[in-house]
């Protein structure tokens, strides 16, 4: 536990969530079935209007690993310890695959 709090993961934790977040929240203006993002730190979901089964097939065979729960919305549950690099290529590879549907 000390290593969660003293290792800066927690921190890490918050952060990042904040900056996953603003990218889902810019990349939810430009598509318009992505309905509402939501969660707390790193563990987000994003609620579409349209079956999600097939985004989030598509987007694990581009290398993000993500899933679908409630055949609508896409959960994201990355390491405590994803980087802003990570973060960015998840988004790219999640824009992308959003684009083709």
């Amino acid at each position: 536990m000390a290593a969660l709090i003293n290792g800066g993961v927690l921190k890490n934790c918050v952060q990042m969530g904040k900056y996953f977040v603003k990218g889902l929240e810019a990349l939810k203006k430009r598509v318009s079935f992505m309905r509402e993002v939501r969660g707390k730190g790193l563990l987000l979901g994003v609620e579409l209007s349209i079956d999600g089964g097939k985004i989030a097939e598509a987007c694990m065979q581009e290398g993000l690993l993500l899933n679908c729960t409630a055949s609508k919305v896409l959960r994201f549950a990355p390491p405590l310890t994803i980087t802003k690099k990570e973060i960015d290529r998840g988004l790219a590879i999640l824009e992308t695959v959003l684009a083709h549907q």
